[in-house]
């Protein structure tokens, strides 16, 4: 198999028609399925946030003490924890987790900072833009992943060793700190 060529959504993007299918429900079932709730959304981003601040301290612990077992383990489950952020990002970007917007864009904000490799407000522009419009139509989804992998040693080192980003870390956090989102450098 070859290599899937990769693609820049913001520069290459194409617009394409997509025939998509209306569900069937009712207005009644829809909203209650959709309704928001702060103490809920309060309850679950505090949960997730006290599980990762023990499961790290748990790891910094083992780490101080030379318990490496157990601080392999305690970053294993960290890690497992941590592996979850995008689906919050993801979420909270549709403003659908909280009954209050400004609830929902600070916690918003907060993931945002907590998982530094995604930008939660670029992240939402192009979430919205792109994936929601084109969802794994190829060059037009701005999130769009190939349905298949090949397994490769290439790819094998590449899910174990491939796990820090520092030009992503300095990207983001200075898009965080100076620009705005409809200025042209914020796609850059």
């Amino acid at each position: 198999m070859t290599e899937v060529a990769s693609w820049d959504p913001l520069t290459e993007w194409k617009d394409a028609k997509v025939n998509w299918v209306k569900v069937d429900i009712s207005p009644e079932d829809l909203r209650r399925f959709t309704k928001r709730s702060n103490f809920k959304g309060l309850c679950m981003a505090i949960g997730n946030l006290l599980l990762l601040s023990l499961t790290g301290g748990l790891a910094y612990y083992a780490f101080s003490q030379g318990q490496w077992i157990l601080m392999a383990l305690a970053l294993y489950v960290h890690g497992t924890f941590c592996s979850m952020m995008p689906n919050a990002m993801h979420e909270l970007s549709h403003n659908t987790v909280f009954a209050s917007r400004w609830l929902n864009v600070g916690v918003t904000s907060l993931y945002g900072w907590l998982f530094w490799t995604y930008n939660p407000h670029f992240y939402r522009a192009s979430h919205h833009k792109f994936h929601h419009r084109y969802t794994l139509h190829q060059g037009t989804d701005g999130e769009d992943t190939p349905n298949y992998v090949e397994l490769s040693p290439k790819l094998i080192l590449n899910l174990f060793f491939n796990v820090i980003h520092i030009k992503a870390l300095f990207e983001n956090v200075g898009r965080l700190f100076t620009l705005k989102p409809t200025s042209m450098l914020w796609r850059v």
